[in-house]
């Protein structure tokens, strides 16, 4: 017999309903039993078998198919017994009297749920016993031609059964589950059929002599034991199936919303849970949010949870699953009565570093059985797995987030802070875009003196007149042209096209040239140096550029204030043709210098070392600064001997410098700072004579930190980044020098091991306008690889504490010192700029 055991809690009307017909049904149909007896009655009362009703259907094996469960009994041996030895009456008192203690007492089943059994089980004796007896006048069970009537009636008994008990089930699940169905039907008729044979032999034995009846014991305990083994078996197999499919949908993880969803939904239906809750803290906002299942419907997804309860049972939630009751008097115990629930399964899922939770399975469905030792191994593979994809999830997401931080620093990184034209690298890459045959012309425009409107007005007023240049600019061109900043006071057209570009000049130069108010009734005229080249079929695009770069400086040299287009009789002109013999003879002579600019703790103002920045002392022009001669040095080849110099004598300053400062606190020492190019590093045996040039001055390598620009360490070679690493491994660091300028990417700053980032002066200058959130990004880009953060270009009390509440320690700037020769500073110089020159 099988007998399904659906959740009968709270009924729907509808399965009240039923349970009135079959009760109806039962006792009209109960009454109308005749009393007739049979040939051979048995050699015991009825309520003999009334105990045996009891002891099969107390016998039961539970099998679980999706929330409910089948139980497999011996019901229909004794009805068989009952039927062939007894009159239908007195069948009909002792399975009443039977399945009512077994149901009630034994079982203790919920009321609702005896009511609806023992009627059932009534209306199947009754209609088995009305149908058999309509077939067989007098019963004899050892007279093979009752046999054929008793299988009917009792199959005929079973299906009844099973139908009205899938119409209760269909009610309250809402669904007709086909597959279960038909497992149903077929186990069930296999199970009632085998329960006949068994039960009609022994009523045979019983009209022969009683004692034979106790070997067949073995045969029934047998069964029995088969029916739990294939219950214990099915029963394992769906779980791994269930497990399997659980496993399957966490290792897709897409969305965690989604993830979750299923994961309630999966826990659910494994455990067969009428609750399912899942308390996840997420470690960056530390926020407590719940997801929950009730009753195979979603209750909330990640809904943020402001709870006192939930706080203190995340405070106690066990390492390893655990069968918590609503009684204990642990905080669980107290978390299950407020949600009405009984018992529950808890496990922590993830760890305390990253992100946290709970998963809590509660109440099985139905009253068959609660959580045992099994489930809690099935939960403890779950929230393993489930730990393992949040966790995955999360990493999967810091990438993400790093590819989008990645993504917007390129983005902005070919971009010019100030101008919002397109930088260096923006422009280089538009040009390296363009096929040879491509109509293109470019134009380069060098603002002249642009040098004195710093050095006079500061760098706020230079600044105002570079952005007013973009605009006189941006009006002269022509949509699907592009204007660049190139850096400092160059700018760059790339036009798509060759006729318009040269008669746009005259007017281009007078845009440029218009007076910029740069404050209250003051005004300054800048001039422009402007030269144009025109793409030709023979010529690549790089090449167009460098011969408008050879036209520029032509309009520079015959006077300035005028614009060249280049043609094939102008030569490369060297602005000073002696310039490679003039800067080895300064190195000869000692006439370079290095001055210095503090770098200080932006809180303290304690200094922590120091920049070094090369100067010229030229005999005719004075001091000159690295933009007027490091292109040169770089053209000519003498940038190397000017850089052994320069790395020597900082080396030999800062021993010197250490006598004149208060020790630091945690022992820590000065260290400086020096800008090297990229072809000094990739020359042959750099690192030996970069390591030999401070041990002649007697410094630890480790006080020394080397500065590249963001476009050398993109166009590095595998030589560049082996020579870091080496000199890294020796104990120099690296820094990569105006950062935010150019267009460093994540791979170039892990290929070259990049130690610290100096954020670029144009960032810093432009916190108080749009150029935060580019800032947090690369905040964020710096913490994420471990990298020491420098702001430069500190010039006011409000950019010091922005970057002071952006999380940025180190800095320097004119805020906190002007750079000073070595023997100004160890005589004891004010530490503060009284005024402000460009210093780049």
């Amino acid at each position: 017999m099988k007998n399904r055991a659906p959740s009968l809690a709270m009924p729907p009307a509808g399965v009240l309903g039923i349970t009135a017909v079959i009760w109806v049904a039962h006792l009209f149909l109960g009454l109308g039993l005749p009393n007739t007896a049979p040939v051979v009655s048995a050699p015991f009362s009825w309520e003999v078998l009334a105990i045996l009703f009891a002891v099969a259907t107390s016998a039961v094996i539970h099998v679980h198919f999706r929330q409910e469960s089948e139980s497999f009994d011996l019901f229909d041996i004794p009805v068989v017994v009952g039927l062939m030895l007894f009159s239908p009456k007195e069948l009909w008192m002792a399975q009443l009297l039977g399945t009512f203690a077994a149901v009630a007492i034994v079982r203790r089943q919920p009321p609702i749920k005896v009511i609806f059994n023992v009627g059932l089980l009534g209306l199947q004796t009754t209609i088995t016993a009305h149908l058999f007896h309509l077939a067989v006048t007098l019963p004899e069970a050892s007279n093979p031609a009752v046999w054929g009537p008793l299988f009917i009636a009792i199959i005929f008994g079973s299906i009844l059964n099973v139908s009205f008990i899938v119409a209760v089930v269909s009610i309250i699940e809402g669904r007709l589950d086909e597959n279960s169905l038909l497992h149903v039907f077929t186990y069930g008729g296999v199970v009632t059929l085998t329960n006949t044979g068994l039960g009609l032999i022994a009523a045979v034995l019983v009209t022969e002599e009683i004692a034979l009846v106790l070997p067949l014991v073995i045969p029934v305990t047998a069964l029995f034991l088969a029916y739990r083994a294939y219950g214990a078996e099915r029963d394992q197999r769906a779980r791994l199936e269930m497990l399997y499919r659980s496993t399957r949908s966490l290792s897709a993880l897409g969305e965690r919303k989604d993830a979750i969803e299923r994961l309630l939904y999966e826990a659910s239906e494994m455990f067969r849970a009428t609750s399912v809750e899942f308390l996840l803290v997420a470690d960056r906002t530390g926020r407590t949010r719940r997801s929950g299942i009730l009753n195979g419907e979603i209750t909330e997804v990640l809904d943020t949870i402001d709870d006192g309860s939930v706080e203190i049972v995340m405070d106690a939630r066990p390492d390893d699953p655990q069968l918590v009751h609503e009684n204990d008097g642990s905080p669980w115990g107290r978390y299950l009565r407020d949600r009405n629930i009984g018992a529950a399964m808890v496990s922590k899922v993830g760890n305390d570093a990253n992100d946290a939770g709970v998963l809590i399975v509660g109440d099985r469905k139905g009253d068959v059985a609660t959580f045992g030792p099994e489930d809690l191994r099935m939960m403890g593979t779950i929230v393993n797995h489930l730990g393992i994809a949040i966790e995955r999830e999360r990493l999967s997401e810091s990438v993400k987030q790093l590819r989008r931080l990645e993504a917007s620093l390129l983005v902005q990184a070919r971009s010019d802070p100030l101008t919002g034209l397109l930088n260096r690298s923006g422009f280089e890459d538009l040009i390296d875009g363009l096929a040879d045959d491509d109509p293109m012309a470019v134009a380069f425009i060098d603002l002249d003196d642009f040098k004195v409107v710093n050095d006079t007005y500061g760098h706020e007023a230079g600044d105002r007149v570079l952005i007013a240049v973009a605009e006189h600019i941006r009006a002269v061109i022509r949509d699907g042209d592009a204007v660049a900043r190139l850096g400092g006071d160059e700018f760059a057209i790339l036009f798509r096209e060759t006729e318009q570009p040269a008669k746009t000049l005259p007017r281009l130069l007078a845009e440029v040239t218009k007076p910029i108010t740069i404050g209250i009734d003051l005004s300054v005229v800048v001039g422009a140096s402007i030269g144009l080249a025109t793409g030709s079929p023979k010529e690549s695009a790089p090449q167009t550029v460098r011969n408008a770069d050879i036209a520029m400086f032509t309009a520079k040299a015959v006077g300035k204030n005028t614009y060249q287009i280049f043609t094939e009789d102008l030569v490369p002109l060297d602005r000073r043709p002696n310039i490679d013999h003039e800067l080895r003879a300064a190195v000869d002579s000692d006439s370079f210098a290095l001055f210095y600019q503090p770098i200080v703790d932006l809180a303290s103002g304690t200094t922590v070392g120091f920049e070094s920045l090369l100067r010229w002392r030229n005999e005719s022009q004075g001091l000159l600064l690295p933009a007027d001669f490091l292109r040169d040095a770089q053209d000519t080849g003498a940038i190397v001997p000017i850089e052994q110099w320069a790395i020597q004598r900082a080396a030999t300053d800062l021993r010197h410098l250490d006598a004149t400062q208060q020790p630091l606190p945690g022992g820590t020492d000065l260290f400086v700072t020096l800008n090297i190019s990229a072809d000094h590093l990739c020359r042959h045996s750099a690192v030996e004579t970069l390591l030999g040039r401070i041990a002649i001055a007697g410094l630890d390598p480790s006080r020394m930190m080397l500065e590249l620009s963001e476009t050398e360490l993109m166009k590095g070679s595998a030589d560049l980044s082996r020579t870091l690493q080496a000199l890294r491994n020796l104990g120099f660091s690296v820094a990569i020098d105006d950062f935010g300028s150019g267009d460093a990417s994540l791979g170039v700053i892990k290929r070259n091991n990049v130690d610290a980032v100096k954020i670029a002066r144009s960032v810093v200058a432009g916190l108080s306008g749009g150029e935060r959130p580019y800032l947090m990004a690369m905040i964020e880009l710096a913490r994420n690889l471990d990298l020491r953060l420098i702001a430069e270009g500190v010039e006011t009390e409000e950019q010091r504490e922005q970057l002071i509440d952006a999380g940025i320690t180190l800095g320097q700037g004119y805020l906190f010192a002007r750079p000073l020769p070595i023997n100004e500073l160890l005589a004891g110089a004010p530490p503060v700029a009284k005024e402000r020159r460009q210093i780049s």
